[in-house]
């Protein structure tokens, strides 16, 4: 059996440049049950925290759903002898921690981009 959520990538707009990222479903899916397990973090805007912010990428239900389809398909396939095989996913797609660290990222350039249009100078570091 596939792990579907492992095979799905998000392709999420950056809000601050034109720029996009991936994320894969399985960090969605990991981020909503780690937050169901420990609670929201709290006093923080949901771009602050990775967790909040992908977790609210996807709705819980719409995976559930997905995995229920996929599961499905894939014991009626194996029923009937065959084997579905997802093409080109021979590789294993990011860990939640590529995913956290490209939501950083764009904060850290959101707070450049801030100092920058404050101080009315070139973004750059912080003096």
């Amino acid at each position: 059996m596939f792990a579907v959520t492992d095979r799905i990538q998000l392709r999420v707009p950056c809000p601050i440049c034109s720029e996009s990222y991936t994320v894969p479903l399985s960090a969605v899916e990991q981020s909503q049950h780690l937050l169901a397990a420990i609670g929201s973090c709290s006093g923080m805007e949901s771009y602050e925290c990775p967790l909040p912010y992908l977790s609210a990428l996807v709705a819980p239900e719409s995976i559930a759903e997905l995995r229920h389809a996929t599961s499905a398909f894939e014991d009626s396939a194996l029923r009937k002898g065959v084997t579905p095989v997802l093409e080109g996913t021979e590789t294993p797609q990011p860990p939640l921690e590529d995913a956290a660290e490209a939501v950083m990222e764009a904060r850290e350039r959101a707070r450049a981009l801030a100092r920058w249009e404050n101080e009315g100078g070139a973004p750059g570091p912080a003096l």
